[in-house]
């Protein structure tokens, strides 16, 4: 599946929040707490949900996403 949609774009970005945070740490400059564990792995599993769960594009080729359906060509069309 390919993955250059424009929502899959915008949320990958927001990782850099996470791994930001997760630099931070374990470079000494911040101290992990829950707070700050919390919020990395909520934006990480909203991340892999939306990738894990084939999130369908509407401009997306047949055969990719999970609503895809068949196109002509397999019907003999």
């Amino acid at each position: 599946m390919l993955l250059s949609s424009p929502l899959v774009a915008t949320v990958g970005l927001s990782l850099s929040i996470p791994l930001a945070l997760a630099s931070d740490v374990l470079r000494g400059r911040a101290r992990l707490n829950g707070s700050l564990l919390l919020g990395m792995m909520l934006v990480s599993s909203g991340f892999l949900a939306l990738v894990g769960g084939g999130a369908h594009h509407p401009s997306a080729p047949h055969g990719q996403g999970r609503h895809a359906t068949p196109s002509c060509e397999h019907r003999g069309h």
